[in-house]
């Protein structure tokens, strides 16, 4: 008989700061400015002196990650954009993979062995060798073969940057580990905090969250979205309450069919008469505001349809 995993055993921080680097960034950052606020507290001064190097490290390996965008945006950016948006996606093809196969099934476990972790952390070339793997192991599978197809247009685009930029791939890669490490590093030691505030605060524990950036790990969702559409067929992509004064969503559309975009209450997936939508180009990119595509605090869900004969493949951020 197995035994059951006790959600309060696991390191809460570790997934939600792999989710992106900028993220990461910001809860670290926020962490640390909230513990130098309170050291006039001998324990939360211990707390800080243990977090801070970490936190300063983290900083250091992302400024050179982020580097190789801002000093070479023509090629490096490119590779750049396929390693952050497969930390996202390996999230939706996962979640899509246990809509068919349970996790504890073998068939799941053949496919993510070692879970998210090859395709978030790790080189460009390793993440790449992940990403065939995983195609390999759906094989025929019909019930994935959506997922399966929305995988191998990532990965072509992935070998086509990283062809595009072989010369820079070394560099590339020793910033990427280094930035991994950093992460891993500096989220083991912020759960070292959260178990010194329990300590701490043993009595009082609403206190934490004077130290703890809770609302940046309760906003730490996702935020790109990549779907592959076939003729008039909506696709539902999420459901999820917006600040429009907030946000705003940017299309990328890369195929030969005009889509269209818009928010319904999901009891439908077709707006009715005179409901607004917007109009996406092939092979474009496009931001809209979320009430240009009718969204409401009851139109919450988010369909896109491709209005053509093709396939496309679409990428939806929110920003």
């Amino acid at each position: 008989m197995s035994t059951p995993n006790w959600i309060r055993s696991d390191n809460f921080i570790i997934p939600l700061t792999n989710r992106t680097h900028i993220t990461a960034k910001e809860i670290f950052n926020k962490l640390d400015e909230n513990l130098a606020a309170g050291i006039a507290d001998t324990a939360i001064h211990d707390l800080y002196t243990v977090f801070h190097p970490f936190n300063v490290t983290y900083d250091t390996s992302f400024a050179a990650w982020n580097a190789l965008k801002t000093s070479n945006p023509g090629k490096t950016l490119d590779v750049q954009q396929n390693v952050e948006e497969l930390i996202t996606n390996i999230g939706n093809w996962d979640v899509a993979i246990q809509g068919v196969h349970n996790r504890s099934s073998a068939a799941y476990k053949s496919l993510f062995s070692k879970h998210r972790t090859p395709f978030q952390s790790g080189t460009v070339a390793s993440r790449i060798i992940a990403l065939e793997a995983l195609i390999a192991g759906i094989g025929t599978d019909a019930a994935l073969a959506t997922v399966k197809a929305e995988i191998v247009t990532f990965l072509a685009g992935f070998k086509t940057a990283r062809t595009k930029q072989s010369g820079q791939i070394t560099t590339i890669d020793t910033a990427l580990t280094a930035l991994d490490e950093a992460t891993l590093a500096a989220a083991e030691k912020m759960f070292y905090v959260y178990g010194g505030l329990v300590m701490r605060f043993f009595q009082t524990p609403k206190s934490m969250e004077d130290f703890m950036p809770v609302a940046l790990l309760q906003d730490s969702f996702q935020t790109t979205f990549v779907a592959t559409l076939k003729t008039n067929k909506p696709r539902r992509i999420n459901k999820r309450k917006l600040d429009p004064a907030e946000t705003n969503l940017k299309f990328t559309s890369v195929g030969p069919d005009i889509l269209h975009a818009y928010y319904t209450t999901g009891l439908v997936k077709i707006p009715g008469a005179g409901d607004p939508f917007v109009v996406i180009n092939p092979n474009s990119t496009d931001t809209f505001n979320p009430t240009d595509l009718g969204y409401t605090d009851d139109k919450r869900c988010l369909f896109v349809m491709n209005m053509g004969t093709g396939k496309t493949v679409i990428t939806i951020k929110f920003i």
